[in-house]
């Protein structure tokens, strides 16, 4: 007699872990958030037609040449806004606080215009990477994951010109991150830009991960036999 309610407890216990586990997929997803300030360049806001001026706005770390642009010409792939990057070696990044073991989804969007085109015999890419950083922010932890969103000249089929192309990067942060940095990167050799726009770092909300791990304590507590 026992046994056959201890089975049956079993079997609730089952079906209450698979109700769990549907809540916590989808309230990650509903959770799930762009961790990135400013992620499609509209601010400051500028005039329509107009290159705004140096760097990137609020939030982003620039380096070396990136101007932002308002549909000069455009257009942009998300608002009105995104940045014009050249020279070789030039970008921008931010570093998002992670946890080790969460998911992350990186994701941007480039051009290669035909109105500043690297030149023919010479090459040209636009990336976006992830790297891993330590909780003191001042060594990289683990490899970059990188994804070569454009390119021209730099072997296989080159990127189509005045066409927004995406990379998507996903993973699990190491164990020893602190922060992911999101990186756009521009390399060339012969002239020409590249525009990136409409840019996303998405991890779960803070906390979504342990009420799965709670839960899961908790249908162990309930699946243990009691003692007659």
């Amino acid at each position: 007699m026992l046994s056959g309610v201890y089975r049956m407890v079993s079997l609730a216990v089952i079906v209450l872990g698979a109700l769990l586990v549907v809540e916590f997929c989808a309230s990650s997803a509903a959770l799930a958030q762009n961790t990135l300030g400013n992620p499609s360049f509209e601010s400051p806001q500028g005039s329509p037609g107009t290159e705004i001026g140096g760097g990137a706005g609020a939030t982003w770390n620039p380096y070396n040449a990136v101007f932002l642009e308002n549909q000069n010409p455009g257009p942009a792939h998300d608002g009105n806004q995104y940045i014009k990057v050249f020279g070789g070696g030039s970008g921008v990044f931010q570093d998002v606080p992670v946890v080790p073991g969460e998911p992350y989804t990186a994701s941007s969007w480039a051009e290669l215009s035909s109105s500043d085109h690297a030149l023919p015999g010479s090459f040209q890419f636009g990336q976006l990477l992830v790297i891993f950083r330590n909780p003191a922010n001042n060594a990289q932890v683990g490899a970059t994951q990188s994804s070569d969103t454009v390119h021209y000249g730099t072997g296989g089929i080159d990127s189509p010109s005045d066409t927004w192309l995406n990379s998507t990067l996903t993973g699990t942060v190491p164990a020893g991150t602190g922060f992911i940095r999101f990186q756009l990167n521009e390399g060339a050799n012969g002239g020409g830009a590249v525009w990136f726009d409409h840019t996303s770092l998405v991890l779960p909300e803070p906390g979504s991960i342990g009420f799965l791990a709670v839960g899961t304590v908790a249908i162990l507590r309930r699946r243990r036999p009691q003692a007659n």
